[in-house]
């Protein structure tokens, strides 16, 4: 979801950075959309970097991707960047994986919001978009912190898993630059369990069937 809607917060873009890439998904989605783009994905998961680099060359996509085992918080790099994206950490202390390295890489202390917003405030382009998909409940606090950095809201999409129900998730674009907030709803399914078109709007084209 968080790839696909992004792509559509960048006209064309030529340089992306993910991060959090895990297995390279979105990287690869952005890729594939944007062929002239170049990117780099980033997460301190060996194992989810060494599949990437394996899908990276399954796809034929591993001249244009290059995936780093790395820490954000002490990332450097050469250029700055157009668009970056990233699925921040979703687990809490209670919810917490078995696996030692997947509660490294997945929970909410090893890298927080902050630490993607400081990383855009260095890297992103004058002009460029960092695209962030976090739980509702964060989102003000989110746009607070945001704001200090300089780095504010351009469009804001709550997702809903139907329509009558509360969003449990926000999707937001930040930039350099004050304009004006786009503000949509996005809701997973119709009542009858079909899929709802601000979703499939999205999605669709990501999908053989849907």
């Amino acid at each position: 979801m968080l790839g696909a809607w992004a792509r559509a917060q960048v006209n064309d873009c030529r340089s992306f950075l993910d991060i959090g890439c895990g297995s390279g998904v979105i990287s690869f989605i952005l890729a594939e959309h944007f062929s002239k783009a170049i990117g780099i994905g980033v997460d301190i998961h060996q194992d989810s970097i060494f599949q990437a680099k394996i899908n990276a060359v399954e796809n034929k996509l591993d001249e244009r991707l290059t995936f780093y085992c790395d820490d954000v918080r002490t990332l450097n790099l050469k250029n700055k960047i157009e668009l970056i994206i990233s699925n921040p950490p979703f687990f809490e202390e209670s919810t917490l994986p078995n696996d030692s390295s997947l509660q490294l890489a997945k929970h909410t202390k090893t890298l927080q919001s902050k630490d993607i917003l400081g990383l855009a405030q260095k890297y992103l382009q004058d002009e460029g978009v960092l695209c962030i998909v976090v739980p509702i409940r964060v989102k003000e606090a989110l746009i607070k912190s945001a704001k200090i950095l300089s780095l504010f809201p351009l469009e804001i999409a709550e997702v809903k898993s139907f329509p009558d129900k509360d969003p449990f998730n926000v999707l937001i674009a930040f930039g350099k630059q004050q304009n004006r907030c786009n503000l949509k709803t996005i809701s997973l399914r119709e009542r009858n369990g079909h899929w709802h078109k601000s979703y499939t709007h999205w999605v669709k084209d990501l999908y053989l069937k849907m």
